[in-house]
């Protein structure tokens, strides 16, 4: 081996040595640096003027960009403590973060943990009766813990989205009794209801003691007709007539025999006002006159009432002022 060689080969280790020195060295001042242990006071201060105090007492240099900010200024009282722990007490409740590396220390800003996505799934079915399976419209859906609900659609389907987790249906139809279903819900689930019939009611009856005829009703000329006296009532060829025997009451005229027109206190038989159920009848009598349109037998009840209604003067009438109608029930 030549001379050369070997002064190269001397001049490699020498280098390798001293990088190896040197390195040791700065390791073993950042790690005195970081051990260094300071006494600090700070009062009120902003994150601009802490770093500059603490640049000023360790040496080290801070690197940060314009999204690292406090919500709250920095208030601090520490005697002998090294810079990691004067950093993690001056950035426990802010959304900062610290690095060391070197003579440098990175400050970022801390990441928002993000709350984990719900699931959602959905309950869907058909709500029927449970004897005779017909569908159920507008029946209601309600889920207890999310307070949300649905009502079934004219085909008696209803559909009801709800996050993950325990669910608690209540179903409810008038008429029906109230049914309640509760199980996890991990995945989207068809659920078909059938709501049992709750429509009985108590016996209830009905007793009154007012009398609802003559003077003592509250329409003044108001008579009920039983239906047994128009049942006995004698008539043309035998037949019963409701408007025959109203001919028989007092102030009741009829105008032919036989003829099942009435003249109420001489009032004329298209003055009189017939209702059934409610519902006026023009033409109360056929086979011209002699027999009315209605059948006894198909009759609940009968009232009379005979009332003066006055009404503006007649036109072309100088002798008559006021003209009244009489009213036949």
């Amino acid at each position: 081996m030549t001379s050369s060689t070997i002064c190269s080969h001397h001049r490699i280790r020498t280098v390798l040595l001293m990088c190896v020195v040197l390195l040791s060295a700065s390791l073993h001042a950042q790690a005195q640096n970081k051990e260094t242990r300071i006494n600090l006071n700070i009062r009120n201060a902003t994150l601009e003027s802490f770093v500059k105090q603490l640049e000023n007492a360790t040496g080290f240099s801070f690197i940060y960009g314009e999204e690292v900010k406090l919500t709250h200024r920095i208030t601090l009282e520490m005697k002998q403590k090294n810079i990691s722990e004067i950093l993690q007490r001056a950035f426990e409740n802010e959304p900062i973060t610290f690095e060391i590396s070197g003579k440098h220390i990175l400050l970022h800003k801390r990441p928002v943990p993000q709350k984990p996505v719900s699931r959602k799934f959905t309950i869907s079915g058909y709500v029927t009766d449970g004897a005779s399976s017909e569908t159920l419209i507008g029946a209601n859906i309600l889920d207890s813990r999310q307070r949300v609900g649905t009502a079934t659609n004219p085909f008696g389907f209803y559909t009801l989205t709800l996050p993950e987790g325990d669910a608690e249906l209540i179903f409810s139809y008038l008429g029906y009794e109230t049914r309640h279903s509760s199980f996890p819900l991990n995945k989207d689930t068809v659920l078909n209801i059938r709501l049992d019939s709750n429509n009985e009611l108590a016996e209830v009856i009905v007793l009154s003691d007012k009398k609802e005829a003559g003077i003592q009703a509250t329409a003044m000329g108001a008579y009920e007709i039983p239906m047994a006296q128009i049942q006995h009532t004698p008539a043309v060829l035998g037949e019963a007539d409701i408007l025959k025997t109203i001919q028989l009451m007092p102030g009741v005229q009829a105008g032919t025999e036989g003829f099942s027109g009435l003249y109420v206190r001489g009032g004329g038989p298209d003055q009189n006002l017939i209702l059934l159920d409610g519902i006026p009848v023009y033409n109360a009598d056929h086979l011209l006159g002699v027999f009315s349109v209605f059948t006894p037998e198909a009759i609940l009840y009968c009232r009379y009432t005979h009332q003066r209604r006055r009404y503006a003067p007649l036109p072309r009438c100088t002798q008559c002022r006021y003209t009244y109608r009489q009213t036949a029930f």
